[in-house]
């Protein structure tokens, strides 16, 4: 796992874990006008760089997030963030974590656990997905992904919004195993919801789009956690509102972390 960090040591600290085939410059487009006045970490996990191992679970991505979390000394997290399934790993991760999180935010996060035949359609079409983002033109690889149909089915008609986290994605011209593909397709889809105390979901906010496939997901983070909030965006797409707006999402985080 590679770290990389924005912004002050003595700020209040960020954590920022990124989604399924990005890496951290996906998030850099919000994440870098919070460095003002926070501290961001922001892995690129496991099976998401050139060379690394592959990724494994959400529970190892986690252990080792917290490993570096203790070796650098952090004490407090003013806020946990995760996008896609990365909110399924920062899930795992305040299941985990043994310090203070002030605020956690899932956007967009995929919270299914679906049968198998479903995950092997769902595999499939990830190889397929992943094989564009490692080819060897990186702008025609931008290209098929915005036209590709299951980006419209993530994102709707707009898939522009898309194209500079796309090229972020592109320009490394990463591999990714078959061991990787198979363990992110699990855990976006062999999800279950730990037990949570009612303080802990106090702090947590779930962002959706209500014509994203993840938005399916909202009534069962719901039921289980009853006291947390949930905001829908409207027409946005999956993770939509980070894409197309990241200005004005970076102020609508800072916001929340500091109510």
């Amino acid at each position: 796992m590679l770290f990389e960090t924005l912004g002050d040591r003595n700020n209040p600290a960020v954590l920022i874990i990124h989604g399924m085939f990005c890496n951290a410059a996906s998030v850099r487009l919000w994440a870098e006008p919070l460095a003002d006045r926070f501290y961001l970490m922001i892995p690129t996990m496991n099976g998401h760089y050139p060379n690394a191992p592959d990724y494994i679970s959400k529970e190892s991505e986690a252990k080792e997030i917290l490993a570096y979390l203790e070796a650098e000394g952090i004490t407090e997290l003013s806020m946990l963030h995760g996008t896609s399934m990365g909110a399924e790993v920062a899930m795992e991760v305040r299941r985990q974590i043994r310090i203070p999180v002030r605020k956690c935010i899932f956007d967009g996060g995929p919270f299914f656990h679906f049968p198998s035949p479903f995950r092997r359609i769902m595999l499939k079409k990830w190889r397929s997905m992943a094989k564009v983002i490692s080819a060897d033109d990186p702008e025609a690889a931008v290209d098929k992904l915005l036209n590709s149909g299951m980006v419209k089915w993530m994102a709707g008609k707009d898939t522009e919004k898309y194209k500079k986290t796309f090229i972020s994605m592109a320009d490394k011209n990463r591999k990714f195993t078959e061991a990787t593909l198979h363990n992110v397709n699990e855990t976006c889809y062999t999800f279950d919801c730990p037990e949570m105390s009612i303080e802990a979901q106090k702090t947590f906010l779930f962002i959706y789009s209500d014509d994203e496939p993840a938005h399916m997901s909202k009534k069962k983070m719901m039921k289980h956690y009853p006291s947390a909030d949930f905001r829908d965006m409207h027409k946005l797409g999956h993770c939509g509102f980070q894409m197309s707006k990241p200005e004005e999402y970076a102020e609508f985080i800072s916001a929340q972390i500091l109510l």
